[in-house]
């Protein structure tokens, strides 16, 4: 958890480490050899999503046509509910339109996506089963109800892509592409290796800003007290709603609210030495000199850990306050990086944070209050692609 050593390992010697060999067979049978493990083809898929995201700051129309269907889902006030399958659906929703360029429609028809989404939910918990069980997770490629779920999940998937190489034979490689699939499809010809590439693409587009939205209404459901005076500064917003008016600085204090939400739940990154090679810290008597590394070592980069470091974010880094952000929205490179840093950074690191002051704003805007109705206080972890909440999120708006 050392800042010279994370610099290290993500930026500067990038080269000598790389994601764990254990990593492929993880991401077996749910999505083969994606973009997420290490490989020639993840520079090369890298800058070709790159450019789509990017335009995602367009996409404010369409996140917001999602938002209000979701918004129109939810029960009545005062109705104790758990809000994480709908938080789910929303994304599954936006996602599928930004990488396919149409919904599965989630919100409007649950009963004819129903399949989809019990397959997703389940190919996803065998997912993070089989990478904590270890050296025996081999066996759960032979587990039934597994491979059922990656069949189904996989067959949906390939009708997009067989839609997308088709349209695609159309255009140049110079046409530009809306799509993450139609940009993806214009050089991948393979579509099983189309698919494994979407896959990894799709999965975190689903999870992560779900997760992020999830965990801001988890803390916020036990701090009510904030929702009244965030709701204050929603109501001021200009319609249409934009992302360029959430950065503005009337709506820090939403913005302060996401980024401690990013910055107490965040994930570990794991990483091995491809080659001997030395790390600025960890070697000496204080560990403050350079050590030693065999190739073949394993790094766990402890983002829980340094995000929660005293020295930076106060002796109450342990808890959730989002006022600190006055004194840290300018923060060093390497101070906050919930989304790693350098070369894999994650291509919607930008977006996330936006999308979900966005739709934090819209539920500001419609209800007065929220309510814990969870009558355990404390946070269960739960870790599947990503990490959420054991027991959901339940509570109710006023």
């Amino acid at each position: 958890m050392d800042p010279e050593n994370f610099k290290h390992i993500l930026i500067s010697d990038f080269g000598s480490f790389g994601k764990p060999r254990a990593y492929r067979n993880w991401t077996l049978p749910l999505m083969g050899n994606t973009v997420l493990n290490d490989g020639p083809h993840h520079r090369v898929i890298r800058a070709l999503i790159k450019p789509v995201f990017s335009r995602a700051e367009t996409y404010s129309n369409r996140l917001d046509f999602f938002a209000n269907k979701f918004l129109d889902l939810l029960p009545p006030k005062g109705t104790s509910f758990n809000i994480t399958p709908f938080c789910k659906r929303l994304f599954l929703d936006f996602s599928t339109d930004f990488i396919f360029g149409h919904s599965i429609n989630s919100l409007g028809d649950e009963e004819n996506a129903r399949e989809f989404i019990d397959a997703f939910k389940k190919a996803l918990h065998y997912f993070g089963k089989r990478r904590d069980a270890g050296w025996v997770g081999f066996t759960y490629a032979w587990n039934r109800d597994y491979i059922q779920a990656c069949k189904i999940v996989h067959n949906f998937i390939d009708e997009q892509v067989a839609k997308a190489l088709l349209e695609t034979k159309k255009m140049t490689v110079t046409s530009e592409s809306y799509t993450v699939i139609e940009e993806l499809a214009k050089h991948i010809k393979d579509p099983i290796e189309l698919r494994s590439q979407v896959l990894g693409i799709f999965i975190p587009a689903v999870d992560t800003p779900s997760g992020a939205l999830l965990h801001t209404l988890f803390e916020l459901a036990r701090q009510p007290h904030r929702w009244h005076r965030l709701r204050q500064i929603a109501l001021s917003a200009e319609e249409p709603l934009s992302f360029r008016q959430l950065r503005s600085a009337e709506f820090a204090e939403i913005r302060h609210v996401v980024l401690e939400t990013l910055r107490i739940y965040t994930l570990m990154g794991l990483r091995y030495a491809v080659r001997d090679c030395v790390l600025p810290r960890g070697g000496g008597k204080d560990q403050d000199q350079p050590m030693f590394v065999a190739k073949g070592t394993k790094f766990y980069i402890v983002l829980t850990a340094w995000h929660r470091e005293p020295s930076i974010w106060g002796e109450d880094a342990e808890k959730y306050r989002p006022e600190r952000w006055k004194d840290h929205e300018q923060r060093g490179d390497l101070e906050f990086i919930p989304f790693i840093a350098g070369f894999r950074r994650c291509p919607a690191a930008d977006t996330v944070p936006v999308q979900t002051a966005y739709l934090l704003v819209k539920l500001l805007q419609k209800y007065e209050g929220i309510k814990n109705e969870d009558p355990e206080e404390q946070y269960y972890e739960q870790w599947g692609m990503t990490l959420e909440s054991r027991n959901g999120v339940r509570i109710s708006f006023e």
